[in-house]
């Protein structure tokens, strides 16, 4: 069987959107924020900080029409724009910021500001029977160190690194 990907263009709009009412003279503004695992507590602590100082604690999400993010930082704007029982923004950036603080530690352990290391291997070499270091990690956990042919594709391998559960990959100290 032969698999024939769609074209890119496949799925696009083929005419404009309909534009939707917005009040002139009124700039739309939007609150970008940028991922990083853990350091995502920058851009909450600034937050906070500017809803403590400008705001009298106010959400800051008020102020802003729209609010992204990429990775932490996309969580950070579900948080901030997701309403509580009143309508009003459930979670201030100050409360976020704690979050990061008391919790960060366990979400992101392995986090970016860690350096780590690992190897690769791949899984039909028969050198990695002598291999010393290898030879060093527990039978169950060598799977994680493996790359695997491509099922079609000869001469194309796959190798996942899984930063924390079940089938985390196995990583060497500097």
């Amino acid at each position: 069987m032969n698999y024939v990907p769609p074209r890119r263009s496949d799925g696009t709009l083929q005419k404009r959107r309909t534009r939707l009412p917005w009040p002139a003279g009124r700039p739309f503004r939007i609150l970008s924020i940028d991922g990083g695992g853990i350091c995502g507590i920058l851009p909450a602590s600034f937050l906070a900080e500017l809803e403590t100082r400008f705001l009298n604690g106010a959400s800051v999400a008020r102020h802003f029409d729209m609010i992204a993010g990429t990775s932490t930082g996309g969580i950070l704007a579900c948080a901030l724009t997701r309403p509580g029982p009143d309508g009003a923004p459930l979670y201030s950036a100050e409360e976020l910021a704690g979050i990061y603080v008391e919790e960060g530690p366990k979400i992101f352990e392995r986090g970016l500001l860690k350096r780590l290391f690992t190897r690769i291997y791949f899984a039909d070499e028969a050198m990695n029977a002598s291999d010393p270091i290898l030879a060093l990690v527990p039978p169950e956990r060598r799977p994680t160190l493996l790359a695997t042919p491509h099922p079609t594709r000869a001469g194309v391998f796959r190798f996942d690194i899984r930063l924390q559960g079940q089938d985390e990959t196995v990583f060497f100290d500097a």
